[in-house]
């Protein structure tokens, strides 16, 4: 059912089915059955289905729109070889092509008048056509506008399938059919039975194939079909596997009768079953690349799981004492720009919008890390404006300390790091002690199941923090591979330090004094310390606007707010607040 351009996409795709993936329904606007879906790119695609209906969107499934011809008999196929020409085929001889994606529909006749149930077109000009009772083939080199005829042995054509112009394959209701010559002549490659139908068929290369059945049985060749085996789809034997595909040699997808989808990750060797809450039979599956996956069926289901965006981690950030949030780029899925959100009340509410071209990463220069603890989402947005669903929050660790008893201890207490998916849990607790903010070690660890801990020394004054750490580390990314390597990797997400905040204007870090002024200011601003290496400056969603070497700087020309000044010295960072009236 697939046309070659999405299986040799992704063909050296190493990839196994992501867990933070999810399946949702799609508002198709009917409820006629689905029989066959088609993706051109990741924003447009069609389906086609029960009583005429045609169906086509331009924005990844977010909205769909009805594009039906005149024919109210059900369509059973759909190929499109880009998002302009294509070919849909179905019942009594319904065959229509379009050159305009769908605008208009112009019906194509065949020598032979059937039921069309399947049509494969290779590029423009070369399509092939199988047929429900009359054993034929039709196959036409010029864009349809001639015939060519071949007798289909074996009966019904259930799916087409070519990797060239030459070669290809077919599963029909009594087996698996090759050709060498384009679809001259056929071979018979395995009988099936009389009461079996091969349902579909899908090869990756000229070794590397698949087909289904009708008896829940998936079989596979590594010798292009001269001989093939069974696998076991875990399903049992009563249930039609409509369709199978796959992206390459290990990666693959079917869809069943009986509203389940099983994937594989080793060529099927092994099935599992997805986890989808489908109520109705499937008929089609496409995977688009290796995050994104359709599936269609009864009463105009559309189903799509795409692989969600996931905070990597949530921190407080040494440098400038606020929170920073760090994602990792997912390739493939057409994002223009990211939003972020902060829980405020009982609502997560935005905080920041950045370009997919910035790194992956955001301080919030609005957190308050020394006060409480906060949560965290992100989203992603395409191109058209379509916003996907809200990550998992992550929350950062907020630390308070006090005097115990006796005296001379000191009482750490702290919320746990939290990610909402579960895939990250910590295993342990690691407290930071020093009696410089700046020079902190290791002190102990706790397990992660504690959220206190009682520095029996405590009576020197201290500076503490708790941190916690993860095996892959966290590497922020952007489409500009320039900035890339200014960011991470991240491995430890640290709580807030005792005693170290932000200042408004004045701040004396080891004898060296800082003034910034004046404060509110009009532009201008004049530093007075006598070791200033180099300043930055930020808006207050944490983008930094001006990197400056000298004492004075003019912020005439930005938009009046707060702003973060950053102040890097020989041994120190200090962050200040400024006011830009």
């Amino acid at each position: 059912m697939k046309q070659l351009f999405t299986i040799l996409l992704v063909l050296s795709t190493i990839w196994v089915f992501s867990q933070t993936a999810t399946w949702q329904e799609q508002a198709s606007g009917t409820t006629n059955g689905l029989r066959a879906i088609e993706f051109i790119d990741f924003q447009n695609a069609f389906a086609v289905g029960d009583n005429g209906v045609v169906l086509r969107t331009v924005d990844a499934g977010y909205h769909w729109v009805d594009i039906s011809t005149t024919s109210t008999e059900n369509f059973y196929d759909v190929c499109f070889v880009n998002s302009s020409i294509g070919w849909i085929s179905g019942f009594d001889s319904q065959l229509y092509k379009t050159v305009d994606g769908g605008e208009n529909w112009t019906p194509v006749g065949l020598p032979n008048t059937d039921t069309y149930n399947t049509v494969f077109c290779l590029d423009e000009n070369t399509v092939w056509v199988g047929c429900e009772s009359n054993q034929k083939i039709f196959y036409s080199t010029n864009q349809g506008t001639d015939w060519n005829e071949a007798t289909a042995q074996g009966g019904k054509v259930n799916d087409i399938f070519f990797l060239d112009a030459n070669k290809g394959w077919y599963a029909s209701d009594v087996g698996i059919y090759s050709t060498e010559d384009g679809g001259a002549t056929w071979n018979n490659q395995k009988y099936t039975g009389a009461s079996v139908n091969a349902n579909s068929i899908c090869f990756v290369d000229a070794l590397n194939g698949w087909y289904s059945t009708s008896d829940g049985k998936i079989w596979n060749t590594t010798d292009g079909g001269a001989n093939w085996v069974q696998q076991n789809s875990g399903i049992g034997s009563t249930v039609q596997i409509s369709t199978v595909h796959f992206i390459d040699v290990n990666i693959g997808i079917a869809v069943t009768q009986d509203q389940k989808i099983i994937n594989t990750i080793d060529g099927g060797a092994t099935w599992e079953v997805d986890d989808i809450t489908s109520s109705v039979p499937l008929y089609d599956v496409e995977m688009l690349d290796e995050n994104t996956i359709y599936a269609v069926g009864v009463d105009g289901k559309i189903y799509r799981k795409q692989q969600r965006q996931e905070i990597c981690m949530v921190f407080v950030d040494q440098e400038t004492g606020f929170n920073q949030i760090v994602w990792e780029k997912i390739e493939g899925q057409g994002t223009s720009l990211y939003r972020i959100y902060r829980l405020d009340g009982a609502t997560f509410v935005q905080i920041q919008e950045q370009s997919a071209d910035d790194m992956t990463e955001m301080i919030d220069f609005g957190s308050s890390p020394n006060v409480m603890s906060a949560q965290y989402k992100v989203s992603t947005v395409d191109a058209l404006g379509n916003e996907s669903e809200l990550s998992p929050y992550h929350e950062t660790i907020n630390l308070s300390t006090s005097q115990g008893v006796p005296a001379t201890t000191a009482v750490l207490q702290w919320n746990h790091y939290v990610d909402e998916s579960g895939v990250y849990i910590p295993e342990y607790y690691y407290i930071y002690r020093g009696t410089e903010a700046t020079n902190m070690t290791l002190y102990d660890q706790v397990s992660s199941a504690n959220t206190s801990y009682n520095d029996e020394d405590g009576a020197s004054p201290h500076y503490y923090k708790i941190v916690v750490e993860k095996e892959d580390p966290c590497i922020p990314e952007s489409s500009n591979k320039s900035l890339n390597a200014t960011g991470g990797p991240y491995y430890q997400s640290s709580s807030n330090i005792e005693d170290e905040g932000i200042v408004d204007g004045i701040t004396n870090l080891n004898n060296i004094s800082i003034n910034i002024s004046p404060n509110p200011t009009t532009g201008k601003i004049i530093i007075d310390s006598p070791q200033i290496n180099k300043v930055e400056v930020y808006n207050l969603s944490g983008r930094l606007i001006n990197v400056s070497l000298s004492k004075k700087l003019d912020l005439s020309n930005e938009d009046k707010g707060i702003y973060f000044i950053k102040v890097i010295t020989n041994n120190n960072t200090s962050m200040h607040k400024i006011i830009l009236e």
